[in-house]
């Protein structure tokens, strides 16, 4: 028992140490999304799915620094295709994820964006750069196989979201105490 009220104790102290190193700093006042799709385009080709997109980053001042100082941010496109049914609840088809990885290197000053789920990687001298290849997605497969026709109402929506899941405890604890809401974009849908 003494153990954990001196666990307790020990980690009330820290939330208060963080909440006094960031008093005072707010995420971007005009609300703006720290990530947007500003591009989507699904094609069908031989009746397979491929999507281009090109997304945004606002990303917030906390996640610079945090990716200057050499911590890795790992974003995710979620993909999920789903099938309306009438009387029973909607069926979900795919449910895809694509990762990418930002690194900065500071001895050779450069930043790595590397794509975790097609094996590339390009290198940049600049964050803004590097950005902009971080949310490139040119004519990527969605599916292997062709989409069945059916009678019932298809769609298919995208977004793109950091995974706090993979920073640092201390950041992701940070992270939710100044951006609280989702670090992504908005879903944006279209039917099949």
């Amino acid at each position: 028992m003494k153990k954990l009220l001196l666990y307790l104790s020990v980690l009330v102290l820290a939330v208060m140490s963080l909440a006094s190193i960031v008093k005072g700093h707010s995420p971007t006042a005009g609300g703006s999304k720290p990530i947007t799709i500003v591009y989507l385009a699904p094609t069908t080709e031989n009746n397979l799915l491929h999507l281009s997109l090109q997304a945004h980053f606002d990303l917030p001042d906390f996640l610079i620094s945090a990716i200057n100082t050499g911590i890795d941010l790992t974003f995710i496109a979620d993909i999920e295709i789903v099938q309306q049914r009438k009387l029973l609840p909607d069926k979900d088809i795919l449910d895809l994820e694509w990762h990418k990885k930002l690194h900065f290197y500071a001895l050779t000053r450069h930043y790595v964006v590397e794509d975790l789920t097609f094996n590339k990687q390009a290198n940049f001298n600049s964050l803004r750069n590097a950005l902009v290849l971080l949310g490139r997605y040119n004519k990527v497969p969605i599916t292997d196989k062709p989409l069945s026709a059916s009678s019932a109402a298809t769609h298919a929506r995208v977004r793109v979201k950091l995974s706090r899941a993979d920073l640092p405890l201390p950041l992701r604890l940070k992270s939710y105490i100044i951006y609280p809401r989702p670090l992504s974009s908005d879903w944006h849908q279209w039917s099949l």
